[in-house]
């Protein structure tokens, strides 16, 4: 998944994720600035995030991420919703900026700063890609590795059975049986092991909308030894 954490310059912003949902799908996360209700306004019912910034659109800028079979990981892009004071992105590394045209496009890369509305009052955020592929050891049963799998892909997760390499969390079942092939493999890499609950909370968090605070890293109440007694 992406993840959109505020820039400098906008430290009140909230951290957002963007998923894909499998291969050509796009889950679009739209922002836009948030209704003055002293005055009877009220929120676009397809914006996702509102912002407290006058600058800003009712429906200013979309966010979504592409998953492609020939890809590594899903891509990113920001589309201008015809916004008013416009959309801009800086390169990773870039001084400057660069206005995208009226309800135009583009892709974004690792560390691309993506800057929404009038100059002196822009919301900012820094474009990073967070990896995330859950493999599922061999301890947990095959009914609950298939409710997992479903709750994974929901979540616009990648996950297999056992442990491969680019594995980023290792799911396995906390008893005292023998470690396993997966466990020594995930020792081995440092990746961490998690009990089936962290994959659950997860795909719930994912369930609330863009702004929700993932548990990433896992909490130490939902990790598992690697090694059994």
């Amino acid at each position: 998944m992406w993840r959109l954490s505020p820039a400098e310059s906008s430290p009140g912003l909230q951290t957002l994720h963007v998923r894909a949902r499998g291969s050509g799908a796009a889950e679009g996360v739209v922002l836009g600035r948030s209704p003055d209700a002293s005055k009877g306004g009220v929120a676009q019912p397809d914006v996702h995030v509102l912002l407290d910034d006058k600058s800003l659109s009712r429906r200013h800028a979309r966010f979504s991420a592409h998953a492609a079979e020939d890809a590594a990981h899903p891509s990113l892009r920001v589309d201008d919703l015809g916004s008013k004071y416009g959309t801009s992105v800086r390169a990773a590394g870039a001084e400057a900026a660069k206005q995208l045209q009226k309800g135009g496009g583009a892709a974004l890369h690792e560390g691309d700063v993506v800057e929404l509305g009038a100059q002196k009052r822009r919301s900012a955020y820094v474009a990073a890609f967070v990896p995330l592929a859950v493999a599922i050891a061999g301890d947990v049963s095959a009914a609950r590795a298939q409710g997992l799998e479903k709750v994974a892909t929901a979540a616009g997760v990648s996950v297999h059975r056992g442990f491969r390499p680019g594995a980023t969390h290792l799911v396995c079942e906390e008893g005292e049986g023998t470690p396993g092939v997966a466990r020594a493999l995930a020792a081995l890499k440092g990746v961490p092991a998690t009990r089936p609950q962290w994959l659950e909370a997860l795909a719930a968090a994912c369930g609330k909308g863009p702004a929700a605070q993932l548990p990433l890293p896992p909490p130490a109440a939902l990790l598992c030894p690697l090694v059994g007694g």
